[in-house]
């Protein structure tokens, strides 16, 4: 855990030991129904995946410079450069489409819908030496997506085919930013915000 003087991490990293801990879950699944003349399926899909981590990239020490390239231990409680990091992102997908032949196969068809939803969040933070906080920041975001898509191929001698095929598309992305400095909660130029964004 960070110990000494308090800084003002926000959040759970602001507890975190050194190390690296990561967890996923993913499950899938795909249904498929009928035949050649007319097939249906459906494909689901949930991520969600946790990383918390605080990692010193100095070992403890000040950072290397031309006159001191090899720095000795300070004996910094909270390492040389660390950056803490507190992340999640969930996924879920689904896809329906049907699709078959006509006319003996020399008409293959295939039509379907699919949808998106995915969020993540990463409150992450860096530190340099024993008493400086560099940034504290929570960025957010989210993404909705749907979309439907149809393809018809036509044979209508056996060395030539026909395609033809749509696909429309419609996503929303939200993205948010905040610093978490105590001297940002009322915003200025040396504060990440939103608008730092666009």
């Amino acid at each position: 855990a960070l110990t000494g003087q308090p800084l003002a991490v926000t959040g759970r990293k602001a507890g975190f030991g050194l190390g690296n801990r990561s967890e996923t879950q993913l499950y899938a699944s795909t249904i498929s129904l009928g035949g050649e003349s007319l097939s249906l399926q459906l494909i689901t899909g949930y991520l969600k995946t946790a990383q918390r981590y605080a990692l010193d990239l100095a070992d403890g020490r000040p950072l290397p410079s031309l006159a001191d390239p090899v720095p000795a231990p300070a004996g910094w409680s909270r390492g040389g450069y660390t950056l803490l990091n507190d992340a999640g992102h969930s996924q879920f997908t689904q896809e329906a489409k049907a699709g078959g032949q006509l006319l003996a196969g020399r008409v293959t068809w295939v039509a379907g819908a699919f949808y998106l939803s995915e969020s993540s969040s990463t409150d992450f933070a860096d530190l340099i030496g024993p008493d400086r906080l560099l940034a504290d920041r929570l960025l957010r975001n989210d993404t909705t997506s749907w979309a439907g898509y149809g393809q018809i191929d036509v044979r209508p001698l056996p060395a030539l085919t026909l395609t033809a095929g749509i696909r429309y598309t419609d996503e929303e992305k939200r993205i948010g930013l905040s610093d978490n400095r105590a001297f940002c909660a009322g915003g200025g130029p040396r504060c990440l915000d939103a608008a730092a964004l666009a």
